[in-house]
C-alpha cells in the first residue's frame, strides 16, 4: 500500500494537520505541536516561538546548549531574533554555545 504525507497548518494556531493519501482516499490526523510558554520567549514573533517549540526549546536554560547557526537553521527563527534571544539568555547569566570552525 503506497502512502503520502503532507503537513498542512490549521487555521488553528496551536494545529497542524498530517494528511495521509492512500488510494485516492483521505486520513486526516490532527497532531497539535507543541506550545511554547509565551512569557519565556517574550519579544519573538510567534513563527521563532513555533520553531523552537518544535525543536523542543522550551526554557531559556535548553536554548543555551544551541549555538547561533544552529537556531537560525530552524524554520522560522531570522537574523531579527538572534538579538532578542541573547538578550534573554543574558538575563539569566547564559549564552549561546560555542561555533566551531
Amino acid at each position: 500500500m503506497s502512502q503520502s504525507e503532507l503537513h498542512v497548518a490549521s487555521p488553528v494556531a496551536s494545529h497542524t494537520y498530517t494528511v495521509t493519501m492512500l488510494f485516492s482516499k483521505f486520513k486526516i490526523v490532527c497532531m497539535p505541536t507543541k506550545k511554547l510558554n509565551d512569557e519565556i520567549f517574550q519579544g519573538l514573533g510567534n513563527p521563532a516561538k513555533r520553531a523552537l517549540a518544535n525543536a523542543g526549546i522550551d526554557s531559556v536554560k535548553k536554548l543555551s546548549s544551541f549555538s547561533e547557526k544552529e537556531i537560525l537553521k530552524l524554520h522560522g527563527v531570522g537574523p531579527s531574533s538572534i538579538p532578542v534571544l541573547k538578550k534573554l539568555l543574558e538575563e539569566k547569566s547564559l549564552s549561546f554555545k560555542a561555533q566551531h570552525k
